[in-house]
Order: C-alpha cells, then sequence, then structure tokens
C-alpha cells in the first residue's frame, strides 16, 4: 500500500514533530510515520490496508496540531509542482494563480510565495511545458520541480524558524533589559520613585507579557485541548503566575513585585529557543550540503555535436551531455567517451578521485577533476542516487530510537509530578513563612526549570548530526533502530564478492572443449552474460570486448540466483553455470575438468559455457582481496566479533581469500545457496547470537532482511539497499567498521543527552523548589540544558574516520 502525506501545521520544534509522530504511529494499522519539521508534513506508511485519512487527520489534531492530507492526483489527472522565481509579493502569486488557471484541464492552482513552489492539479492530460509557458508568459520564471526542489524549499523555510525567535528574543530585550536594569541595579529606590517605578515596570512587562508570552500561551491552550501538559504549559504557568500577582500586588499596593521575572522568563526562553534553532538548523545541515551538488544545468549534446545548455530537469534517459573539467556530473550516467578521474567524497566519502573510462557508471552530483567526459544519461529526478541518499538521509533523521519512545513516556508522567511538586513548594513556602509573593516566585522556578525540552532533543538532535556526517563518509543510516542493534552485535557474516575482494573480476583463461573455438565459447559466454548484472557477467563482456568480439544479441534471457544464467543466442540454447550446477543438470563436463580442477587449487573461479546440452568449454576468472580487508577484519575481531565468510565460490578461493584477510577457515562458509545464506543467520541467531549481514547483490537480499543488521554495499543492487538497515556508498570492509563506529558514537551520543537531561532534572527541581533559584535563572538553565544536549550532539561533527 502506498504511503499517504498530510500537511501539519503548528510544529515549532522536534518535540512538536515527535509528538505527531507517536500520535500517528500509535493508530491501528499504522507502521511507522516520517514527520519533517521544516516542509510541515508526515509521511504515513501502513503495514495492511490503509487507514481511513479521517481517523489520521484526527490523530494529529488530538495532540493539538492541524493536518490535511496533500492533495494528490485522481484517477481523472494528475497533481504536478514547478518551482518559480521572480514573486516577490502577494500580487506575484496571484497573478501566477492566474495564469495557471487560464490552462485547459487545471483544476486548481496552489502558490507558495515563500518556497517559490507551485502545486497545480489537473483534470486531464496537461504537458508540463504547458504550465512553464502559462508562467513565462505571466512575467516569470518556471520549470518543472527536481526531486530535490523539496530539500531545496527546506532549506528556504529552517531560517523562518530560528528568525521567528529571533525576533521575539529581540523585542522582549528591547523591554525586559530596561526592567532588569531598574530593579536589579535598584534605581528606582535610589531616586525615591519606587511606586512610580512600579508602574514603569508594569508597561515595560505587559508588551513582553503579550507578544513573547502569546506564543506559549498559544501552544498550552493547544496542548490543554488535546489533554496534554507541556513545556509551553509550564512556561506560561511560571510567567503568568509572576506577572498576575505583580499586577494584583500594584492595584493592592503590596510589595515586593515581579515584573522583572515574568519578563524574564519569556525573554530568556525565547533567546535560549533562538538558540537551539539555530543549532538544530547546523545539526540537520546534512541535507542541505547534499542539496548543493545538484547542478541545475547542463550542456546537452545533439546528434550532429552542437552544445545546448539545458536545465538538468529536462534531461531524458539515453541524452548525452558534456561534463568539462571542474564541473559536476548533472545526474547519473554512464560514461559514453572519454577518460578522467571523478571525485565522488561527498556522495561515496570515498577519499581519492576514481578513474572513468567508458562503460562506467558516474554519480549525479560527483566533481569531474580532470578529463572532457561525455555522458550518457540513465537516471534521473528521484531515482538518482544522490536523491536516493536525500530520502535516506531525510527518513533516518525523522526516525525515533526505542530509547526515545521510552524517554516519551516519562516525559508524559514527568510534567504532572513537576506540578504536583511546585504546587507543594507553593504550600509549604506560604504556609511555613506567610509570604505567598516569594512562594509564588518559588513556584515559578520549580514550573521553568523542569520544562522537558531537553529530553525531546536527546535523541532527534544526536540522530540528525549522526546521519548528516554518516553521509558525508559514505555511510546512510536508514533510521535509529539501525544504530541501537549496532551496540549489540556479536557476528559478522561477509559476503566474499564485493566485500572482502574487489568484485572486479577479470578473465585469466578461457579452456575449449575437444576441437572447438576459443573465440565461439567467449562470444556465447559474453551474448548471454550481457543482460546480467553479476560481476561474473560484467568480467566476460569487459574481456570480449578488449579482444574485440562483436557480441550478438540474447533472447529470452534467465538468471538463476546463485547458480548461472541462460538465454538464446543466434537460435541456440546457451547456458553459463557454475561446474557443480551444470553437472547436476547431466551436462558431461569431462573435457574441461582437468583445467578446472586445476584453477580452483589456484584459487580462481570457474563457469561452463554450454550450447544445446554440449560443453563448449569454460573460463576462469580471478579476483584480487581489497587493500584495507586484513587490517578490517582485524578491527573487527579486537571489537571481540566473531567474522564469517560466506560466500557461493568453491571451497578453494574461499579459503584463500579466509588466509588472505585472517578469517578462521572454521567460519569459512563455500557454496552457499542464497537461501542458505538466510538459513546461515537463522541458525546463529538461533545460538543467541545478534547477528549483522554484509552482502551487495540479489542473492544476499535474503540474508539481509533475516539478520538483526542488514549492511548493503552501494556496488551492488537496488533491492539489496532495500532490504538492508545500513547502506555504505563505498565497497570494502573498512566501510563497514567506519560504519559500526560512527553508529556507536551517535548511539553513545543519545545515550548521554538522555543522563544529562534526567541527572539535570533530578538535582535542578529541589534546587528550585529550596528557593535558591531565581525565575530568571530557572530560565536561563532550562535554556543552558537545550544547548548543552544540543552542542553535545554537535560534536558528531568531528568525528573522523578510522584508517584501516
Amino acid at each position: 500500500m502506498p504511503p499517504l502525506t498530510l500537511c501539519v501545521t503548528g510544529m515549532h520544534c522536534l518535540a512538536c514533530q515527535g509528538r505527531v509522530k507517536q500520535a500517528l504511529e500509535e493508530l491501528d494499522g499504522v507502521e511507522h510515520a516520517e514527520v519533517d519539521l521544516d516542509a510541515g508534513r508526515a509521511v504515513v506508511h501502513f503495514a495492511g490496508g490503509p487507514v481511513d485519512e479521517d481517523v489520521l487527520v484526527e490523530a494529529v489534531k488530538r495532540v493539538g496540531y492541524q493536518a490535511e492530507p496533500e492533495p494528490r492526483g485522481s484517477a481523472a489527472g494528475q497533481v504536478c509542482e514547478l518551482s518559480v522565481t521572480g514573486m516577490s509579493c502577494a500580487a506575484c502569486a496571484t497573478k501566477v494563480q492566474q495564469a495557471l488557471e487560464q490552462v485547459q484541464g487545471v483544476d486548481w492552482v496552489e502558490v507558495d510565495l515563500e518556497a517559490g513552489q507551485v502545486r497545480v492539479r489537473t483534470t486531464s492530460h496537461v504537458e508540463n511545458e504547458w504550465l512553464v509557458q502559462a508562467v513565462n508568459g505571466a512575467g516569470y520564471a518556471a520549470r518543472p520541480a527536481e526531486a530535490a526542489d523539496e530539500q531545496e524549499t527546506r532549506r528556504r523555510r529552517a531560517p523562518s524558524r530560528d528568525t521567528g525567535w529571533r525576533n521575539l528574543a529581540l523585542f522582549g530585550s528591547v523591554f525586559t533589559v530596561p526592567l532588569v536594569v531598574l530593579h536589579h541595579l535598584g534605581l528606582a529606590g535610589w531616586l525615591g520613585l519606587s511606586h512610580a517605578m512600579d508602574w514603569v515596570s508594569f508597561g515595560l512587562a505587559t508588551p513582553v507579557q503579550l507578544v513573547v508570552g502569546w506564543h506559549f500561551y498559544r501552544g498550552a491552550w493547544r496542548g490543554a485541548r488535546a489533554g496534554r501538559f507541556d513545556m509551553d504549559a509550564l512556561v506560561s504557568l511560571g510567567s503568568t503566575t509572576a506577572y498576575v500577582y505583580s499586577l494584583v500586588g500594584l492595584l493592592l499596593g503590596l510589595d515586593p513585585l515581579y515584573f522583572e521575572a515574568a519578563a524574564e522568563i519569556l525573554t530568556i526562553i525565547a533567546i535560549g529557543h533562538w538558540l537551539e534553532a539555530r543549532a538544530t538548523r547546523k545539526a540537520g545541515a546534512a541535507i542541505e550540503g547534499l542539496v548543493q551538488l545538484a547542478p541545475q544545468s547542463a550542456v546537452q549534446l545533439g546528434n550532429e555535436g552542437a552544445k545546448t545548455e539545458v536545465p538538468v530537469s529536462s534531461l531524458h534517459c539515453g541524452d548525452r551531455v558534456l561534463v568539462r573539467p571542474g564541473g559536476r556530473i548533472p545526474t547519473d550516467g554512464e560514461v559514453a567517451a572519454g577518460e578522467s578521474a571523478v571525485d565522488e567524497s561527498l556522495v561515496t566519502g570515498e577519499s581519492l578521485p576514481v578513474p572513468k573510462t567508458p562503460g562506467d557508471k558516474v554519480i549525479g552530483g560527483t566533481l569531474n577533476t580532470s578529463g572532457r567526459l561525455e555522458v550518457r544519461v540513465t537516471h534521473t529526478g528521484h531515482d538518482t542516487v544522490l536523491a536516493r541518499v536525500i530520502e535516506t538521509v531525510r527518513r533516518a533523521q525523522s526516525s525515533r530510537a526505542n530509547i526515545q519512545r521510552i524517554a516519551d513516556k516519562i516525559s508524559n508522567v514527568f510534567v504532572p509530578v513537576v506540578v504536583l511538586v511546585a504546587l507543594g513548594t507553593l504550600t509549604a513556602w506560604g504556609v511555613g513563612t506567610g509570604e505567598w509573593g516569594r512562594a509564588l516566585i518559588n513556584m515559578a522556578a520549580v514550573l521553568i526549570i523542569a520544562c522537558p525540552c531537553a529530553l525531546g532533543l536527546a535523541a532527534p538532535t544526536a540522530m540528525m548530526v549522526g546521519t548528516g556526517v554518516g553521509a558525508r563518509h559514505g555511510i546512510l543510516i536508514r533510521d535509529a533502530a539501525a544504530l541501537e542493534q549496532s551496540g549489540g552485535i556479536t557476528d559478522v557474516l561477509l559476503d566474499k564478492t564485493g566485500t572482502l575482494t574487489a568484485g572486479r573480476l577479470a578473465v585469466t583463461d578461457v579452456e575449449v572443449a575437444g576441437s572447438g573455438d576459443r573465440n565461439e565459447v567467449l562470444v556465447l559466454a559474453a551474448a548471454v552474460e550481457a543482460g546480467s548484472e553479476h560481476p561474473i557477467g560484467k568480467a566476460i563482456c569487459q574481456h570480449a570486448r578488449r579482444q574485440g568480439v562483436e557480441i550478438p544479441t540474447v533472447g529470452a534471457f534467465e538468471a538463476q540466483s546463485g547458480r548461472g544464467v541462460r538465454g538464446h543466442v543466434d537460435g541456440r540454447q546457451v547456458i553459463v553455470a557454475a561446474p557443480a550446477f551444470a553437472t547436476q543438470g547431466g551436462l558431461d563436463t569431462v573435457a574441461v575438468r582437468d583445467a578446472i580442477t586445476a584453477w580452483e587449487d589456484q584459487g580462481r573461479t570457474a563457469v561452463i559455457v554450454a550450447a544445446d546440452g554440449v560443453c563448449m568449454g569454460a573460463i576462469a576468472l580471478a579476483d584480487t582481496v581489497l587493500p584495507d580487508a586484513r587490517q578490517a577484519v582485524r578491527a573487527l575481531h579486537d571489537r571481540g566479533l566473531t567474522v564469517h565468510m560466506v560466500t557461493g565460490d568453491n571451497e578453494h578461493t574461499a579459503r584463500r581469500v579466509a588466509r588472505e584477510v585472517g578469517i578462521r577457515e572454521l567460519d569459512v562458509h563455500a557454496r552457499v545457496l542464497p537461501e542458505q545464506k538466510s538459513d546461515l543467520v537463522s541458525r546463529l541467531q538461533q545460538q543467541g547470537k545478534v547477528v549483522m549481514m554484509v552482502g551487495d547483490g540479489v542473492n544476499d537480499a535474503p540474508a539481509l532482511a533475516q539478520a538483526d543488521l542488514g549492511v548493503a554495499v552501494r556496488g551492488g543492487t537496488d533491492i539489496a539497499a532495500e532490504s538492508a538497515d545500513l547502506v555504505l556508498m563505498r565497497a570494502g570492509v573498512g566501510a563497514l567498521v567506519d560504519a559500526l563506529a560512527l553508529s556507536r558514537a551517535t548511539l553513545g551520543k543519545i545515550k548521554q543527552n538522555f543522563f544529562f537531561a534526567f541527572f539535570y532534572n533530578i538535582i535542578a527541581i529541589p534546587i528550585a523548589a529550596a528557593g535558591l533559584l531565581q525565575p530568571w535563572m530557572a530560565a536561563a538553565a532550562m535554556g543552558l540544558s537545550d544547548i548543552c544536549v544540543i552542542g553535545n550532539a554537535l560534536l558528531l561533527y568531528w568525528w573522523r574516520s578510522r584508517d584501516v
């Protein structure tokens, strides 16, 4: 069932985001929800059938926010998005809307002036070009929205949150600073104008209470309607208590008054939220950095070599683009001509530029460092590697760890307990001393210092920073659950090809059966393997091309996972298979048996080539161990992990690689079929092991899904990545060691933040109840606790991958 998107309004911090997510995930039938604070939307994924939209909307409203389903295309039409530049006011937005509504087939138009985004729903077929022309005709510039445009919108909107808090903080400071000077420096008493200055204090505190306080009152009222008592309620109670008591005292002639305390509370907390929003934006800056990698234009090559600069959004699969030295590759593709080195570090974490020659794949957003490249476009928009990386990071940043759910439950009990403690403080001080004004102020200090903001920020900020740092190093963490699993891993299962070895096999020998022809064996094998994504198939095809062999077209292609491939070539049924499965199928391989035995003794991989049930020959291939494999395996052993190697290759090759990298023969599992890999994971789990599986191909997908923690190497297929909890954008076990180190470092920050948040409240509440803190001190301490939690998470920015 496809996910449903809700537009959510009223969220202003990570705590709000968490409440909306929790409300949606508590509904029956909802598998999980991804809530995007900056974009103001929630994407709901279902476990089975869909949940009624009204139920989802009501769940959000119950926790105090507004929601509505995001407009989607109906059976009669569709929704498309445009990015529009040149709009500067509401009149511009109206002109754009009117221009689009005049296009035949347009149902409605929604213009977001701030984001420069326009959503158009059509009731019949309407080409994007017609919509673009309508906007251009109205005097503005439009283009179809890219996959990354949403993230660009997030980048533009993110500053608005901290701008709002900044404005409130500055407004409050204008009135609060003179008020504090008057009160704390005793100028009123020195001038003999105490009563008059009380009215001045009232005049200065009231704008703060009405303007800055309104934000908290609105949040408290929204929470009260939802049956929730949270930070906004605590701040509102604390500041209002001081203000109302002082106002009554002013009218009745009581002394002392606490107008300055009421204003200080609101202003200091607004300043704290401003700093928090700035720090949170920095924590989530990973997506902004990734978005900036995507070029907006490309040089398209025409049929006769004509060069035209076009928007990247207009490119289609099969188009050819020119990438000059120093330019960024506009979208995913394949090198059609030219040679160069491409810097992929910001996407894959690979520190050195990667050589590219014709036939090699390139990633959109990476930097062409030296030569001139002609690239054939293979993926655009949402299908590019960069777009999928951005989406993975975004989803991970909105995920919630189990430890966060525990904290949420504690917060639900914590706030009512704090209110009881505050009431107890009021009663004890009032009855014990008779100073009810002082008692009210101490109660306000308890309410304010106990605000559970730090609890709400503890996990999300660490997740935002950790996932962002991971993306920068080529490590994609799918969700918080993956972090938690990484801490308990006992056994690691490593696929051989592409993980321990380079995965770039090369043909070393071709053996012919009887009096056959060597070129014929190579042609038949290359023709069938041309449809395969397996490293063996790629190596055979590359070798055939280098030999100048013309590869014919294959028909009825079929890949048998872990066994081989088959297809029709020039009317002949051709099979390329592992020797064991070829003989099981009744094929006579006597003519090449000695050669195969010799190759396997040398640790090489062999495949049989047969046509119409007759063995035509065999091909030998060899792979090389990755340079960092031995050090990485040692690093895993040093962490106390048991390292296994699991492969479908033969025993000789498997044991040779195991010896080179330092894996015990006892932990080598060779000739393992895909379903057997999954069974192996299950057997280890039944022994009480916590298993991590690392693989890169279709045949690894079942084991990746079965493992407690699945890790896919990006060089592999998309199905493997979809089955994984972590995705490594660069090959090798060294990247795996980095991934484990970063996961554990991020999880460590989450635990440290929770410890600090709980420890802070345990210490601070009794101090406030004892009357040792003024309300402004409590507000400052509360804000400082939030900033400390965020600052601790930001320390992850200094995390560095280790050399292995």
